[in-house]
Order: structure tokens, then C-alpha cells, then sequence
């Protein structure tokens, strides 16, 4: 995007959950990005306590636990 003029942090990209792996992650660097992260994914409840418990959780709807009857998960499982 600098090549158009966007300066760095001024453009959030959405990106499919798949994007979400270690080396994305680290290819990515400083880039912003929003992405939707399944309940069933293991990692989903871990990261959003995580969040909110270091207040940087935000959000434009109520937030509520999966339900471990529909997922089949519990929203800590590995």
C-alpha cells in the first residue's frame, strides 16, 4: 500500500481465518488486520481472555462464550 501512498497503520486489511498461522503471522509483521476466528478453533476462547483481560478488547456487538453443545468444544480445548 506505500506505493500508493498509504502510509504504514493507516489501512486494515480483512483477511479469512486460514491467514491466521504462525508463519502468516510473522510475515505479516506490523500489518493490521481483522479477521472472523471460529469458535471451534482451540485457540479462540485462550486468545479472547487474553484480550480482555489486558483491556484491549473491543467490540461493536455483545460478546458471549460458544456453546459447547453446538461447537462440540469447549471453548479452552486445545
Amino acid at each position: 500500500m506505500a506505493q500508493h501512498g498509504v502510509r504504514p497503520g493507516a489501512s486494515i486489511y480483512v483477511a479469512e481465518a486460514a491467514l491466521v498461522t504462525e508463519d502468516d503471522l510473522t510475515a505479516l509483521g506490523e500489518m493490521l488486520f481483522i479477521t472472523c476466528l471460529p469458535a471451534t478453533y482451540g485457540a479462540c476462547g485462550r486468545l479472547i481472555e487474553e484480550v480482555v483481560g489486558q483491556g484491549m478488547w473491543t467490540t461493536s456487538v455483545p460478546w458471549r462464550p460458544p456453546n459447547p453443545r453446538r461447537t462440540g468444544q469447549s471453548p479452552l480445548t486445545k
